[in-house]
């Protein structure tokens, strides 16, 4: 390991530089990247107390292998970037990871619990309660990356996970929730074009920004004017309609559902897939959203659980507008367009016991 040794533990990267496999470093050690260093590792453990600061640059963890930040630990990559394509990087307990507008590349980041060693005493499970912490912008920081174990933010943000130009917001919703595992999820003022259900688990806290949606409900265009949180569910296949008044849209909302709260996934699975079920009209899918609204007798719903009986969830300031959003040819007259919202979309499907305040659902059956 070629290294600018500086004392008490403390290395500095001012030119490119590839670590010797299975290193590791004591307590209190700190690892700098400046000058715009490209520093590549493989296997390498630090321990209690220490800190990998990239300044500037890029520091690689070679695929296959793992980088690990022993208990109270930082890793500061808010001025440069974190490439784990392939790799794993083990954030101990009570440690910090650290981010900017510099996207954590690919890899799995492990946190919490997740980055120890499951320990058995007796057959029994020792449960470590401890988590590690996260400190991001609301801009795009993880590209590609996996997360393992329990992470503590104030908030989670879809915009961790969106690119600049993103047409579906579903999945980077869905992945600030399982990143949060619990707590708040908040989306800022401003339109999420959704292609698939949002599945909101238990102990979410869905929260939009209030608001006017300005300039909004034009044909051609939502307005740019938006300072409230309003989503949009969008088609992903469109179809000729046969005359104007008649829409043949399709959509990939599983059982025609936009938000789904506190529901298990057996309910929203369709076989293997989270489609909706092959051959159903849209008139069935909604008469199955109206019996998982209002039936809790697992026997009565083929593939259905009971929804969450656990409190504290929450979906809050969302407005989800269903209408004037999509067009199509019609066929009576070539230089016109036919819009239309998805028919028999539903806004809000829940199991029980959630907050339910300052929403809107508009152009939806319920």
């Amino acid at each position: 390991m070629s290294i600018n040794y500086v004392g008490s533990n403390r290395y500095l990267f001012q030119s490119d530089e590839t670590f010797n496999d299975n290193i590791e470093l004591p307590d209190n050690t700190e690892i700098i990247l400046r000058n715009d260093a490209h520093v590549s590792c493989g296997n390498l453990t630090l321990g209690r107390n220490s800190l990998i600061c990239i300044e500037s640059g890029v520091l690689t963890v070679k695929a296959g292998c793992k980088l690990t930040l022993g208990e109270g630990s930082r890793l500061d990559a808010r001025s440069g970037v974190l490439d784990l394509v392939g790799a794993r990087c083990d954030i101990r307990p009570e440690s910090t990871l650290m981010l900017s507008d510099y996207p954590v590349r690919g890899g799995t980041l492990a946190g919490g619990w997740g980055a120890i060693p499951v320990s058995w005493d007796n057959g029994d499970y020792k449960f470590h309660k401890y988590r590690s912490y996260l400190q991001a912008p609301i801009s795009r920081v993880f590209d590609g990356t996996e997360f393992v174990g329990h992470w503590d933010m104030d908030r989670a943000y879809p915009q961790w996970f969106a690119d600049a130009d993103c047409d579906d917001w579903s999945e980077p919703i869905n992945k600030a929730i399982d990143l949060k595992g619990s707590g708040e999820v908040f989306l800022p003022a401003g339109i999420y074009y959704v292609k698939r259900t949002i599945r909101v688990r238990v102990g979410i806290q869905l929260v939009g920004e209030a608001g006017m949606n300005l300039n909004y409900g034009e044909v051609n265009s939502i307005g740019t004017d938006v300072n409230a949180t309003v989503i949009v569910p969008i088609q992903t296949v469109s179809t000729t309609a046969p005359s104007a008044g008649a829409s043949t849209l399709t959509h990939r909302f599983a059982r025609g559902i936009v938000i789904a709260v506190n529901l298990q996934s057996q309910y929203l699975i369709v076989g293997d897939s989270y489609e909706p079920a092959t051959g159903n009209t849209e008139e069935e899918k909604y008469n199955n959203w109206k019996k998982a609204n209002t039936v809790y007798d697992v026997h009565e719903i083929p593939m259905m659980e009971v929804g969450y009986q656990v409190p504290g969830t929450l979906v809050r300031y969302i407005k989800i507008d269903n209408s004037y959003t999509f067009s199509v040819p019609d066929k009576s007259n070539p230089d016109k367009r036919f819009y239309s919202g998805l028919p028999y979309l539903c806004g809000v499907c829940q199991g029980r016991r959630m907050r339910f305040n300052s929403n809107s659902v508009k152009n939806s059956p319920d």
